[in-house]
């Protein structure tokens, strides 16, 4: 019994020995990379070919953290969420074609219509707008809901436009003249979905939940 805790010290010490010899690669790895000044440090290599890892694009303009983006259909033009502005950029060659303002806090999500025409964007200032892509000209401001934002989406025709928000509901608007169709209580609703038909809505929610609503 009194050389139980002997063995046991001697079994801790091959055990971390046999930890440093594993950790021993990387932590002459991680030696090598130091320098006296943090921002002289060196990349870690990369696998492959370097131009096959490099963006082909960068596009800057936001003052803030870009949360957000979402293609057009068509390809041609990316939406971006940022600083209380949604941008439209040229895909092609990455020019800014329109800044969109007018929310007056965080973009949570931005959506295109199926047919490219209109951006949908949502916001926490409790407000969903729509916007002309073509020359980023405000449509309608959707006002209703009564907390944050969380997303927005339109159904398969584009006629209708779903939002899920912090104030337990998810509402269908009317994309044509922005009123008010339908408003589906439920709990915290995260995200909003169109069944490829556009007769079913699907809403998630903080309750552990998913629920289905009949489109009208």
């Amino acid at each position: 019994m009194r050389n139980r805790p002997v063995a046991t010290i001697g079994f801790v010490l091959m055990a971390v020995s046999f930890l440093l010899v594993l950790a021993w690669p990387w932590l002459s790895d991680l030696r090598s990379l130091r320098r006296s000044n943090p921002t002289d440090v060196a990349p870690l290599p990369l696998r492959g070919n370097a131009a096959d890892v490099a963006p082909v694009l960068i596009l800057r303009g936001h003052t803030d953290q870009v949360k957000v983006v979402a293609f057009s259909p068509d390809g041609t033009t990316l939406a971006s969420a940022s600083d209380n502005t949604v941008r439209l950029w040229r895909v092609a060659d990455g020019t800014l074609v329109h800044t969109l303002s007018g929310h007056a806090g965080f973009v949570s999500n931005v959506a295109f219509s199926p047919d490219g025409i209109t951006l949908a964007s949502s916001s926490w200032e409790r407000s969903v707008r729509l916007w002309r892509v073509a020359d980023g000209a405000l449509l309608h401001t959707l006002s209703g809901h009564t907390d944050w934002v969380f997303d927005v989406v339109f159904s398969p025709d584009g006629a209708t436009l779903a939002s899920a928000s912090l104030d337990k509901t998810a509402r269908l608007w009317s994309v044509v003249n922005g009123s008010l169709l339908r408003t589906f209580w439920t709990d915290v609703v995260h995200d909003v979905a169109f069944s490829p038909d556009g007769t079913t809505l699907a809403s998630s929610s903080l309750d552990y939940s998913v629920r289905l609503w009949a489109v009208p």
